[in-house]
């Protein structure tokens, strides 16, 4: 099959195009000039250097595509314009030039975010049939995106995923976690109540490759997890890091507060010079206050999708691939 992917540079982008090219497909990287991306070059990807701003471009790109996979999104932008131009503008003009390859586009697969879905509630696991409202700029933006998708679903097949917080070689928030774990500081998260679903890299890499080839999939919506449906507390995250790496005796707790005071200077020093910050007091107090659990059986009774890896195996592998 001949996939064309978007935000291939990316953590999940990567990992899906490592796959399909795994498998024997031809890969196509729609990247930006400056993106490098050899170590995909050398693994047989075809690099398509484009802007989203370039209709033509896009319809070249586009043009003799089996699969399209978006994943091209701007995660921590400094404004709402800066959002929705990415993550909803950009997703129209693909579509765009996607109709004018309609007849060879065998599905879009669009990789959306439980953020456009919004808050579930402590209690409640909503499907994909419940109403949407996202309460960040990211969510309504990927939401914005969505509806552009299925505006689309009767010129060729689409299938929109919504996955939670991914954890995988690469992850950089994940990462950073398990850094400052290892110095022996262990930071306040969330409520302590359970709080979010989640998914290792390769089980979603998988939902999408299933997606794109089963036509059951055509037209759906789905939220995507792991085995535990009913999530995870970011303090079973925290402790499971914790004993893969090794326990240790002493740790330095850094409490919300203070993690609210660093946001306050990064966010400062970020509009000083005109960009996003690397961290938030939004999204410090997301962390602790919001619940992403949703109802992810549909994908597995559709398409019989089921995710190979635990939050532990997830973690072991990351130790164990040095990144």
């Amino acid at each position: 099959m001949k996939a064309l992917i978007t935000g291939a540079s990316g953590f999940i982008g990567s990992h899906l195009a490592e796959t399909l090219l795994g498998r024997g497909h031809e890969v196509h990287c729609l990247a930006r000039a400056q993106s490098r991306l050899p170590y995909l070059e050398r693994a047989g990807a075809r690099i398509i250097r484009a802007s989203f701003e370039d209709e033509a471009a896009l319809t070249q790109a586009t043009r003799g595509m089996g699969w399209v996979f978006h994943l091209a999104a701007v995660i921590n932008a400094p404004s709402w314009k800066e959002y929705h131009r990415v993550n909803t503008l950009y997703t129209a003009r693909l579509l765009a030039a996607c109709e004018k390859s309609a007849e060879s586009i065998q599905r879009f697969v669009y990789v959306s975010s439980v953020s456009a879905a919004g808050d579930s509630g402590p209690t409640r696991y909503p499907d994909e049939s419940c109403p949407c409202n996202p309460d960040d700029w990211y969510g309504k933006s990927k939401l914005g995106g969505e509806a552009a998708v299925l505006s689309c679903g009767s010129r060729f097949p689409i299938t929109i995923l919504r996955p939670p917080f991914v954890i995988g070689p690469g992850q950089k928030e994940l990462l950073m976690i398990i850094r400052v774990l290892k110095a022996g500081i262990r930071m306040t998260m969330g409520n302590g109540s359970r709080q979010s679903i989640l998914i290792y890299v390769s089980d979603l890499v998988e939902a999408m490759i299933r997606c794109a080839e089963n036509p059951a999939a055509a037209g759906k919506t789905y939220f995507v997890s792991d085995e535990r449906l009913d999530g995870y507390s970011w303090k079973e995250l925290l402790a499971t890091i914790s004993s893969v790496i090794g326990r240790r005796r002493f740790w330095l707790s850094v409490p919300v507060s203070v993690q609210l005071a660093f946001a306050d200077i990064a966010e400062r020093c970020a509009a000083l010079i005109g960009s996003a910050s690397p961290i938030t007091r939004d999204y410090v107090l997301k962390v602790r206050d919001s619940h992403w659990l949703y109802d992810a059986s549909a994908i597995r009774r559709d398409i019989g999708f089921k995710a190979r890896y635990s939050l532990r195996q997830g973690i072991e592998k990351i130790m164990a691939n040095g990144k």
